[in-house]
């Protein structure tokens, strides 16, 4: 659909945390917290639990394929973090910054 890669691609990097962050820092993290009312540790297992499932919709993008889960699930759960402390605003703008400069890395290196 893209006539020039890098437009592309970060058209794809600038428009990902505003759909990811809503999703997975919110909607997701606010279903596990209810299903884990009563737990304890609620925000713990349930930033761990929505980190897993952003890290398994990203992974399948570099190899080695174990690198790359322990890279996102790291960052997923960085940005759980985030979100308990700042809130979804700041998640988007640090996923949104994150995406810029790799993207702006990965096409004009050899990273």
């Amino acid at each position: 659909v893209y006539t020039n890669r890098d437009f592309g691609s970060f058209h794809i990097a600038i428009c990902a945390p505003f759909t990811e962050e809503p999703s997975y820092r919110f909607f997701y993290l606010a279903i596990f917290l209810w299903l884990l009312k009563n737990f304890r540790f609620r925000w713990i297992v349930a930033i761990l639990l929505s980190s897993l499932v952003w890290t398994f919709g990203h992974t399948g993008s570099l190899n080695p394929e174990w690198m790359r889960f322990i890279q996102i699930f790291t960052y997923g759960l960085l940005l759980g973090w985030l979100f308990k402390r700042r809130g979804l605003e700041a998640c988007i703008v640090s996923h949104l910054i994150s995406n810029i400069v790799l993207t702006a890395l990965h096409l004009h290196t050899e990273f």
